[in-house]
């Protein structure tokens, strides 16, 4: 199975990403990544509709996010020529030690869904137990030793990593021709193709060692607060959607 990471021509990411592929034991492909600075205004427009990012997000979307958008295009674009699945990941991926076996797992059964998100953006492995308590799998599938299902609510999670058909990546090309959201917008990509997630997750992000100059634009212009005295009312969410995923197994 192919495996392409996304990266800028000149990053010092590449050596690390390198690294931890061979650690793997698997052979990574560079996709060179968008840069948003060398963006002139005349590309931006031709791309991307601000009215409607304006409208999903309550906000535009920085430069650096349309940049990212545009890299994911190009490794669709990538896929959708190929003739088998593949994944995606960031330069900022850090490998899980069964990533090999949920690539294996994968291979024998391509027909478990058109995407495949194999982690989630700034969650610290300490921390994901309570991340599949609080979104649990539904009508999950087991393959060999991992569990491919739906989730309850499919939230904007990051690239960090996922599988996808080539099929797919055609019909994200399809749907994607003027950029109305974040790239990471799952429930979006999620009205034409079947989105799923892998559990346990085996691809984690580096957001501790490797800062995220998209991360930084993004949190300076979300709008979004936490409120923490509105937990109890997710843990009681939570029970419930774990009570239905027992149903629905």
């Amino acid at each position: 199975m192919k495996i392409y990471v996304i990266s800028l021509v000149d990053s010092s990411r590449r050596s690390v990403i390198r690294l931890r592929a061979a650690e793997a034991g698997v052979t990574i492909n560079f996709i060179d990544a968008v840069e948003g600075v060398g963006l002139s205004e005349q590309e931006i427009r031709n791309v991307y509709c601000d009215s409607a990012c304006v409208a999903n997000h309550g906000r535009s979307l920085t430069r650096n996010e349309i940049a990212c958008f545009l890299s994911h295009l190009k490794a669709w674009k990538v896929i959708a020529r190929g003739s088998s699945s593949a994944i995606i990941l960031e330069d900022d991926a850090i490998l899980a030690s069964n990533f090999r076996s949920a690539i294996s797992a994968l291979e024998l059964t391509p027909n478990c869904s058109d995407v495949v998100i194999l982690g989630h953006s700034k969650l610290e492995v300490k921390r994901e137990w309570y991340h599949y308590f609080k979104n649990p799998l539904i009508n999950k599938r087991k393959l060999f030793d991992f569990y491919v299902g739906n989730v309850h609510k499919l939230w904007t999670s990051g690239m960090v990593g996922y599988w996808l058909t080539p099929d797919a990546a055609e019909k994200m090309l399809s749907f994607n021709k003027i950029i109305s959201t974040v790239s990471d917008n799952w429930q979006h990509h999620s009205s034409y193709i079947a989105v799923k997630e892998i559990r346990p997750y085996v691809v984690r992000e580096d957001f501790k060692h490797l800062a995220s100059s998209l991360e930084v634009d993004r949190k300076a212009a979300s709008t979004y607060k936490r409120r923490r005295y509105l937990e109890p009312a997710r843990i009681a969410i939570a029970l419930y959607r774990n009570i239905v995923s027992l149903l629905k197994r």
